[in-house]
């Protein structure tokens, strides 16, 4: 990116990350911290995702297709669900030589990118132009087509030559807390999957987010464009995020609690459900003990979003099956709930184990050569440098769809 040379960025990303303009703005950033520029006393880390971000923006926008590793096999592979680790896994699985077909129960292909990740912080132009570069592949993507009910997997296993679960992990993960039949409490993903298909979604004046990681933020920044608070109106309490642990144990990316705080969302740490509370089987409030304490406190509250994990659903299959040969597990539905770039990097690894099982032996191998340099072409005044901050949106043109960075 340095030499202006953004077609070849993108092209080393799109071999080994898969979704570089999407990675480019909602990656965890596994990278970053473990950053060598970043240790002490030579300065900040390298702007790693934003140097993606910036190398699919700036170069040509039509698609880019990698050429395959290998000849057409003659071996099919069935994946279920089109989230990234099934999309990576498809597209790898296409460049080694397999026919592969998708199965989504949704509209569209995508998973979270789609169903879970607000417009405003991923355009959906951004989702269709990466997928259209695995589609165009040759995979074949079949959505509304629900696998264990429209279609069984039984089916699958013998129509394909292996079948890849790909699910992501779709059961909320609830609190076992008093009053949770009141009604007024929805999960996180349930809201956002709303907001994100219709662009609306209920919500009441005195809104209170449970958690502290990427669904957190998103339900909370969310519920505010439709019209929980006004930033103006912040300091009345009618939307904050409450987290029972401490600030520092967050899992969201840097910037993250800043763009919170100035789109004016408190965030209150330290306070660990105790119980729901209500009148007339509908929520008026909630009771928090202070984490660590014996002291209790009440905030009223009349929509609740729980963010506070999922876990794969399970219950569509047949316990046997998952010892069935053909059949193989990718991203969160054999990890659990992680992040994009763990997903896709299991998805990899399934890849070529699914090709190792095909083809009968192993045919992609890692290399690493490494080598003495002389000149690197940095200097100690480079330590000094300063990360360059990414524009943002003025807060009175935030709107649901309109991207903030």
């Amino acid at each position: 990116m340095a030499d202006g040379r953004a077609e070849d960025a993108y092209r080393i990303n799109l071999q080994d990350n898969v979704f570089p303009a999407v990675l480019g703005r909602v990656c965890s950033r596994p990278c970053e911290p473990a950053c060598r520029h970043g240790y002490e006393g030579l300065g900040e880390p390298v702007s790693i995702c934003f140097s993606k971000r910036s190398a699919a923006d700036f170069k040509d926008q039509t698609p880019v297709l990698l050429e395959p590793w290998f000849e057409p096999s003659g071996k099919r592979v069935a994946i279920v669900g089109s989230g990234v680790a099934g999309l990576t896994a498809a597209r790898n699985l296409t460049l080694l030589g397999h026919a592969v077909t998708i199965y989504e129960k949704h509209a569209k292909p995508g998973g979270m990118l789609n169903q879970g990740i607000p417009e405003f912080r991923l355009p959906r132009a951004i989702i269709d132009r990466e997928i259209e570069q695995i589609t165009a592949l040759g995979v074949e993507i079949v959505c509304n087509t629900d696998v264990g009910k429209s279609l069984s997997l039984e089916k699958l296993l013998t129509d394909f030559d292996a079948v890849v679960i790909a699910a992501g992990t779709l059961r909320p993960n609830r609190p076992d807390i008093p009053g949770q039949e009141l009604k007024g409490i929805r999960h996180g993903l349930d809201f956002l999957l709303e907001a994100n298909e219709t662009g609306a979604a209920a919500i009441g004046e005195q809104v209170v987010v449970i958690g502290g990681g990427f669904t957190a933020m998103d339900c909370a920044r969310t519920a505010q464009r439709l019209g929980a608070q006004s930033v103006e109106l912040a300091e009345e309490g009618q939307l904050k995020v409450m987290y029972r642990r401490s600030k520092d144990d967050l899992r969201v990316t840097p910037g993250e609690l800043e763009e919170l705080e100035h789109e004016g969302i408190p965030l209150e740490c330290h306070a660990t459900p105790m119980a729901y509370l209500g009148a007339n089987g509908t929520l008026t409030g909630m009771r928090f003990a202070r984490t660590g304490t014996e002291e209790e406190f009440e905030v009223p509250v009349d929509t609740v979003l729980l963010a506070t994990g999922q876990v794969p659903d399970t219950s569509w299959l047949d316990d046997a099956l998952l010892e069935n040969d053909p059949l193989f597990v990718a991203g969160d539905f054999s990890l659990g709930a992680t992040t994009l770039i763990d997903a896709i990097a299991h998805a990899k690894s399934t890849a070529r184990e699914i090709d190792c099982f095909l083809m009968g032996t192993v045919r992609m191998q890692d290399h690493v050569h490494v080598e003495d340099a002389t000149l690197t072409g940095r200097t100690p005044e480079m330590d000094a440098i300063p990360r360059q901050p990414m524009p943002t949106l003025p807060l009175g043109e935030r709107t649901l769809p309109r991207e903030v960075e």
